[in-house]
């Protein structure tokens, strides 16, 4: 017991040391200013299980939105729960997409957003020597951020996407009005994939993400799917029955 009591003493002084500028955010999260002036929080449990979660919120969000509605705040509690460490970055507040603010720009491959994501990706494997595997999670624009993640680092473990598209399926026009195309790809070394789709989603429809959905399969990714008849686009309470199923599938 001393001796595990040495390493998680150890693992805060070395995130103390490589996380500089972080103040305390809550009891459990911690709000680290990035550079560039980005954001982000993190909590890292005791009981630390050796694996990190990225979630990213969707278009106009932060960070703080996340913890503060009930159903994110409870699926980030049941992931901190089974000893993830839980990173939520947020997006620059006066980017858009289309005519959504504090969107994340993931239709190229690079950008300020990779940059960020990459940031904090390699200072979280600085910070934890015995840090395994990274995940990333998503709602809509969030889902885009995630996937394009998942395609520029190969290394990713596990993407859960809610209602979303591929970071190369959504584009914006001239006009700035949201367009989808059929012409996307996704890599073979693209990360495993949860997949939960709404029928009645009106933003981002049912029947884009089965082509994204399909894309994934043709590439040989492994996605488990869940299928909502009834429910809309964000995240609800509709989506608790499912965070049983997203912690049983992080943990295999």
């Amino acid at each position: 017991m001393q001796a595990k009591n040495s390493i998680f003493l150890k693992t805060v002084v070395l995130l103390v040391l490589f996380l500089q500028g972080a103040t305390a955010y809550s009891a459990s999260f911690t709000e680290l200013k990035a550079p560039e002036s980005r954001r982000l929080l993190y909590s890292l449990p005791k009981n630390f299980n050796g694996n990190a979660m990225l979630f990213f919120h969707g278009a106009q969000g932060n960070a703080q939105v996340l913890l503060d509605n009930a159903p994110t705040a409870d699926i980030i509690q049941r992931m901190l729960d089974a000893g993830f460490l839980v990173v939520l970055p947020e997006a620059r507040q006066s980017f858009k997409v289309g005519a959504y603010l504090a969107s994340w720009e993931s239709s190229t491959v690079t950008n300020p957003d990779t940059h960020f994501v990459d940031w904090i990706m390699d200072t979280a494997r600085q910070a934890l020597p015995q840090l395994k595997d990274i995940y990333l999670m998503g709602g809509s624009n969030g889902v885009s951020m995630a996937s394009r993640i998942a395609k520029n680092h190969p290394e990713v473990a596990g993407l859960v996407a809610m209602n979303g598209l591929d970071a190369d399926q959504l584009s914006v026009d001239a006009n700035g009005v949201l367009m989808t195309n059929d012409t996307f790809t996704i890599p073979a070394t693209h990360a495993p994939m949860l997949m939960i789709s709404s029928k009645q989603d009106g933003m981002l429809s049912f029947v884009d993400q089965q082509k994204y959905l399909k894309k994934a399969r043709l590439a040989g990714i492994s996605v488990m799917v869940f299928i909502n008849e009834t429910a809309g686009h964000n995240w609800g309470e509709w989506t608790e029955q499912y965070h049983d199923d997203i912690v049983g599938w992080l943990k295999k």
